[in-house]
């Protein structure tokens, strides 16, 4: 799995156990071995962090929790796993991280629904692979069409023999099956738009509706992570003609009134609203009225405060404000700050080369160098949560221009302070370092160029 814990090297054993009362109350504890990434987080449904802390120097943990039935994400070393929890499972797993995703075993009760969990990744995984559907903005509409179709009658098969599941697990896989479908139908048509740096559609008239069969109206589906993602990209369809008319609107105060009059149930309303704006601050043209908008209508205190916390962030980060530093070394170990820009205008580009619409911006942002190379600005890449050698093949085999900047793993206040979630991420600075735009347009935007040549 992309997937519990991610480091390459050691032999471990990780034995969790789940000792649970009526009341909820869960103990995980786990025992490794060589291990040297020692911080483990468990984040809900949610995105909460419902636990974060250290392994003892013993390669030992005990993290008590209280647990709602549901899917679960554990986080250990910037590699991300999904577990399915609920009362009453005791079960253990054992890893060996040489060869992590191969040699997961689970035993003990809950064993059969985590068993799965990780098998259907790898067989997912090993389709896509094998099919080309990991690059699948590069497959005609066709191919596509017949992998996809391929995957899911493997995962509605394997989901039918598999025995011993807990009812509702499988109720809740059953549901995850037809979502997961959804999602990918979606994600191929968007990649298809992003690929073409255009607004027109790039699929056909007989292309399947991603949302046929969606129940848009079941609160249930909340606890499955792609559901509320699905619900928003509903919305946000809508909300593209309206945008089209007239781009000086707000994006995410349209898709609030389109929420508003579309879903019905409160509960579905509430987390899609929150992710509209939590996603929708990054670029909102109107930041303060956003931000009124969701306090008055939304009443989750949980999401609530997020959203204040992050306003408050964001407020720090507007047009005029100076930009925060940057700290950054390029391929050969030289470091930047903005100071070395100083006098000239900043196009900020960050990016990760495992992010495929990042990746998909790069010829954009190359010619773009080259048509500007006579004028004042200075084109700065940040590569972001990612991995070293990763970053150094693309630089060269790409032949990457501009300045090539690699984020080193805990030096993340730039993108801290910014509040970046969501990548790629363009931001533009004046030549005194102070921010024209924390949310510049793609280079793919052809109204960027017109921009930045307006700026000398």
């Amino acid at each position: 799995m992309k997937t519990l814990f991610l480091t390459p090297l050691c032999l471990l054993v990780f034995h969790i156990c789940f000792a649970q009362q009526d009341s909820g109350k869960v103990t995980v504890s786990g025992i490794f071995k060589n291990n040297t990434d020692k911080n483990v987080s468990i984040v809900n449904v949610y995105e909460e962090k419902i636990f974060t802390g250290n392994i003892a120097s013993n390669n030992e943990i005990t993290i008590p929790l209280t647990i709602t039935p549901g899917y679960y994400t554990i986080v250990f070393a910037e590699e991300l796993g999904s577990l399915y929890l609920r009362p009453g499972f005791d079960v253990s797993v054992s890893i060996d991280m040489s060869q992590f995703d191969e040699s997961i075993k689970f035993t003990g009760k809950g064993a059969p629904e985590n068993t799965f969990l990780a098998e259907k990744y790898l067989k997912t995984e090993s389709l896509k692979a094998a099919n080309g559907l990991n690059e699948s903005y590069d497959l005609s509409e066709n191919k596509f069409l017949e992998i996809n179709s391929a995957l899911y009658m493997m995962k509605k098969d394997f989901l039918a023999k598999a025995s011993s599941l807990d009812n509702q697990f499988r109720y809740m896989e059953t549901q995850t099956i037809e979502l997961e479908n959804c999602k990918e139908l979606y994600d191929f048509k968007m990649m298809k738009l992003f690929a073409s740096g255009t607004m027109e559609n790039q699929v056909s008239e007989k292309y399947p509706d991603p949302y046929r069969g969606l129940d848009k109206e079941n609160e249930k589906l909340l606890g499955i992570p792609i559901y509320s993602y699905l619900i928003k990209a509903y919305i946000f369809e809508k909300v593209n003609p309206v945008m089209m008319k007239d781009n000086n609107q707000d994006f995410s105060l349209i898709a609030l009134s389109i929420l508003d009059t579309t879903i019905k149930n409160k509960e579905i309303k509430e987390q899609v609203g929150f992710e509209i704006v939590n996603f929708g601050m990054d670029n909102s043209k109107n930041l303060d009225m956003l931000y009124k908008t969701y306090s008055t209508n939304y009443k989750n205190e949980r999401n609530r405060k997020r959203i204040d916390e992050k306003y408050q962030a964001m407020k720090s980060v507007v047009k005029g404000k100076p930009s925060p530093d940057i700290n950054f070394s390029d391929i050969n170990g030289m470091k930047y700050s903005l100071e070395d820009f100083r006098g000239q205008f900043v196009y900020i580009d960050v990016w990760a080369t495992w992010c495929a619409p990042c990746v998909a911006e790069i010829p954009y942002l190359k010619s773009l160098g080259d048509e500007l190379k006579e004028k004042n600005i200075a084109f700065v890449s940040i590569c972001y949560q990612d991995k070293f050698e990763n970053w150094t093949k693309m630089v060269k085999e790409k032949e990457l221009s501009g300045t090539q900047l690699f984020a080193e793993e805990g030096n993340d206040s730039f993108f801290k302070k910014y509040v970046i979630r969501r990548i790629p991420r363009f931001i533009l600075l004046d030549k005194e370092g102070n921010i024209i735009d924390p949310d510049a347009l793609r280079p793919s935007d052809p109204k960027l160029k017109e921009h930045l040549v307006q700026l000398n």
